[in-house]
């Protein structure tokens, strides 16, 4: 029984993919020459395990596959493997992932984050489906897509520990390609709708509720606060939002800065939109400390280096990279407060020329939300960078508060278990930023 590749509608046609044995390893007759020494690490290990596939024979088929679409093109294994999807390099424009049916991609929204984020985010083509059933008859297939490829290197990469920080100039053009990603999202009206809620959007109260009962203590406060001003934040305009913000999905490349001899940090854009959601404006801006801090061993002196006789780990290639990483601490670069405030100014400037009608809906809190939450009083009046802070608290609290749990987000954080997450909220819920909101939300919310 041959392991077939069933073609899409969109007429892409990716072969047959004959019997494989795990004797000759064999692909109708014709063994893979060159593949052997790749073959000899175990990237995409682990995501095959998941799906109960076995790793080895896999990822000759998925090589065969992308061999087969693009014949004329290297393939190379992706040196960073994520949790959701293996992936192959096609050359230096192409991304080719496999991907299980509980993680594969939703093409509409794929279409709509290409309208609205342009260059920041790829062009994704649905290939078809891998059936595995001459391997595993109980497995399920594999989705196929093939996306074009975001140029640079991710941040990540670029705030390893040992590594020096950067200056302010480095990462101030950075912090503003930030602002206008989001502010581009907000003036693409036709793409944002509350009534395209994804899993997230659609369960906000009972993730909050979650968090009031089970987070620790010291937490508490910041959960109220927004759980009273939920209204007032699902009022907001609801905009396509990146639901995974980490480093190793921020696309960055360094190029000539007119302030500075050094040059500056770019946003090329940004990897695996597969999660976006139309969410609250302002919710987004979680990923915002994503940029202003960096991941430093818990075992490591202050700066994140670890002295003389303990050198940087080697960076490993090849593996799936857990974010927070096992063994580290978040802490704010040393320019992270200022940089926090251009990023505002550059908001405010965007929103203080946004056409009448989107500045109304933002202020006058006539946005696409729906409220679902009754309360006895009215909300507070709120300036409108008030009620963004308190969206960045939200996200805050959703993507660090909810462990990811083999992509459950169903259990709160624990302690014990979950330190690197609990250490975060510690970091960004304290910052002097967060506190202030706190304060003033407070006073506004719960006096």
């Amino acid at each position: 029984m041959g392991v077939e590749v069933e073609e899409s509608g969109v007429g892409v046609g990716v072969g047959v993919v004959e019997e494989v044995t795990s004797k000759n390893m064999l692909f109708g007759g014709a063994r893979l020459e060159g593949l052997e020494p790749a073959m000899s690490m175990a990237p995409g290990a682990d995501f095959f395990t998941r799906c109960g596939l076995p790793p080895t024979i896999m990822r000759k088929m998925c090589w065969k596959v992308a061999r087969d679409r693009y014949p004329r093109t290297t393939i190379q294994e992706a040196p960073t493997q994520g949790f959701c999807s293996y992936t192959l390099y096609a050359g230096d424009e192409i991304v080719i992932q496999f991907r299980p049916p509980s993680y594969r991609i939703d093409m509409e929204i794929s279409r709509l984050v290409k309208a609205t984020f342009l260059s920041d985010a790829p062009t994704t083509t649905f290939l078809g489906t891998m059936n595995t059933g001459s391997v595993d008859p109980t497995a399920e297939d594999l989705y196929i897509y093939s996306m074009t490829r975001i140029p640079g290197v991710p941040i990540a990469d670029l705030l390893r520990p040992g590594l020096p920080d950067f200056e302010y100039t480095q990462l101030e053009h950075l912090i503003f390609q930030f602002s206008d990603m989001y502010f581009f999202s907000l003036m693409d009206t036709a793409n944002n709708d509350s009534n395209r809620k994804g899993r997230v959007g659609r369960s906000l109260h009972w993730r909050l509720d979650m968090m009031h009962s089970k987070l620790p203590r010291r937490f508490q406060p910041f959960v109220e606060v927004v759980m009273r001003a939920l209204p007032v934040l699902e009022s907001l305009p609801w905009v396509l939002t990146h639901c995974d913000m980490v480093p190793n999905n921020i696309m960055v490349e360094f190029e000539k800065s007119e302030r500075s001899d050094k040059q500056h940090l770019k946003l090329c854009g940004l990897l695996d939109w597969a999660e976006t959601e139309c969410l609250p404006f302002g919710v987004g801006f979680y990923g915002l400390e994503e940029l202003l801090g960096r991941c430093v061993p818990t075992t490591g002196t202050s700066d994140g280096s670890h002295g003389s006789d303990s050198p940087p780990p080697p960076h490993d290639d090849n593996r799936i990279h857990p974010y927070p990483p096992p063994g580290t601490r978040f802490v704010y670069l040393p320019h992270a407060d200022s940089l926090r405030e251009a990023f505002w100014r550059r908001m405010e400037e965007f929103l203080e020329s946004a056409p009448a009608d989107m500045r109304h809906n933002l202020e006058g809190g006539k946005g696409h939300g729906q409220q679902t939450t009754t309360t006895t009083t009215p909300p507070p009046s709120l300036s409108l960078r008030e009620k963004m802070e308190l969206a960045r608290l939200l996200g805050i609290l959703l993507w660090n508060g909810i462990a990811f749990d083999d992509g459950r987000l169903d259990r709160v954080v624990e302690e014990e278990r979950d330190a690197e997450q609990i250490q975060r909220l510690d970091a960004m819920l304290f910052s002097t930023a967060s506190v202030n909101v706190l304060g003033w939300a407070t006073s506004r919310f719960l006096s």
